[in-house]
């Protein structure tokens, strides 16, 4: 009865080992820098996922089991303090054990302290963050008396240390680093000093100043978020203060009733300094003008008729777009600049010469047609015609004729409306009302 106790504990101590051997080794190598490096660490990763890690033993021997690893495209990397990093790609076929080796060479160093510049003393909590190339390789905070130290690091010549810090300027360091050697660099920052940036609106006409004109800070471009907005005091002076020296410049932005905005670009801010930008603010200016239809000589206004706006040529999209009042005229408010007006009737197109536009400046450009036809215009009291409305009737006495004729009924564009053929010896016709303009009508007969 002992004996079989002592098998089956037997059996339940090794049982583990024998799964335990079921797993063979799928990658196994040395760690050498030249000697075998005990107790470096050596890292498994898979699809850039850490899986495992172990340390190497006495002889600088490491090695993952199949279990752990499985098959596929792997990383496996060496560190080791005071030496670079290196980095093995594998591929590992189940059932095929892999062997990666690797041979560390002594890293090299950068050390030094974070200091102010205007002083020399320590700056405590600066955060150093180094590339290679555009590779992070590490970052850090100098430590209570302003040290700082990267170890380890592959010989290269693409270095970049990046060092910020609360009310200090940034700072960037290109260097070089050679393999068992130590650079010793030393950090300055500047100290930043806020500035102060002051300015006037004034109206770019006559120059008076502009109270309570809006004046907006923005840093970067003119569609950042607003860092800050005051508004002009009595004398059109704005002041913002504590404003933070350096990159981004600043975008300064003035609006007032009346006024079109206008933006000063790419103000540089300097350390501790009192910068000065100045605006003048344009105001909109109008085009206007009138369109006539001449008819025997009589200047009719033209009413409802289309007119565009373009800006620097006649080519150029449409901007605006208006149509004529009852008394045929036409308004357009615009910024100064420089403007072709089109009108397009009915009876022909007409565009104006180049109009420069000034700052709340009034321009004026009419436009004539004249009928190609010969279109009478008769009163109630004309010699020619007697007519009178009845209703929605219009009654026109023309005189007795011994030949036929034909009266046509134009609208005030020249756009024919009715046409009635008069017999001889006929005097009266009779046309619909409806279509006439309220300032009078336009006939023609032949």
């Amino acid at each position: 009865m002992k004996n079989l106790i002592r098998a089956f504990l037997f059996a339940a101590v090794f049982l583990p080992l024998a799964a335990k051997a079921a797993n063979p080794v799928a990658i196994s190598g040395n760690v050498t820098g030249p000697t075998p490096l005990a107790g470096s660490w050596v890292i498994l990763i898979s699809a850039g996922v850490h899986v495992d890690s172990i340390q190497t033993d006495t002889v600088g021997h490491y090695s993952f089991d199949s279990l752990t690893v499985g098959a596929g495209a792997k990383q496996v990397r060496a560190i080791r303090s005071g030496y670079a990093t290196v980095t093995n790609n594998v591929t590992v076929v189940a059932g095929t054990p892999l062997t990666s080796n690797f041979a560390l060479v002594a890293g090299g160093n950068i050390a030094g302290i974070v200091k102010k510049a205007s002083d020399s003393t320590a700056v405590v909590g600066a955060k150093l963050v180094l590339r290679r190339g555009n590779t992070l390789v590490d970052s850090l905070l100098s430590d209570g008396s302003g040290n700082y130290s990267f170890t380890g690091l592959a010989a290269a010549t693409n270095y970049t240390i990046t060092t910020t810090a609360a009310t200090f300027f940034l700072s960037t360091t290109n260097l070089a680093v050679t393999a068992n050697a130590t650079i010793t660099l030393n950090i300055f920052l500047a100290l930043t000093q806020p500035a102060t940036v002051t300015g006037t609106v004034r109206n770019a006409i006559n120059t008076n100043p502009i109270s309570g004109a809006k004046v907006y800070l923005r840093r970067g471009s003119a569609t950042a978020a607003i860092s800050d907005s005051t508004t002009t005091n009595g004398s059109g002076v704005y002041t913002f203060t504590g404003v933070a020296p350096g990159t981004p410049n600043a975008w300064i932005t003035a609006s007032a009733t009346g006024f079109i905005t206008l933006t000063n670009n790419n103000v540089a801010i300097g350390n501790g300094l009192t910068v000065t930008s100045n605006l003048s603010l344009q105001s909109p200016g109008v085009i206007k003008g009138s369109l006539s239809n001449v008819v025997q000589g009589i200047p009719l206004a033209m009413t409802n008729v289309l007119v565009v706006l373009r800006r620097d040529s006649l080519n150029t999209a449409i901007i605006d777009s208006n149509r004529t009042n009852a008394s045929g005229n036409y308004t357009f408010n615009a910024n100064p600049g420089k403007y072709y007006v089109t009108a397009l009737s009915t009876i022909g197109t007409q565009s104006s010469d180049s109009l420069r536009l000034t700052s709340g400046a009034t321009l004026t450009s009419n436009f004539t047609f004249t009928q190609s036809t010969a279109i009478y215009s008769a009163l109630s009291d004309s010699r020619q015609i007697h007519f009178t409305q009845s209703g929605d009737r219009l009654i026109l006495d023309l005189g007795i004729s011994k030949v036929s004729r034909t009266v046509e009924a134009f609208n005030l564009k020249g756009s024919i409306q009715q046409q009635v053929a008069v017999p001889a010896g006929v005097s009266r016709v009779i046309l619909p009302a409806n279509y006439a303009p309220s300032n009078g009508y336009l006939f023609q007969i032949h």
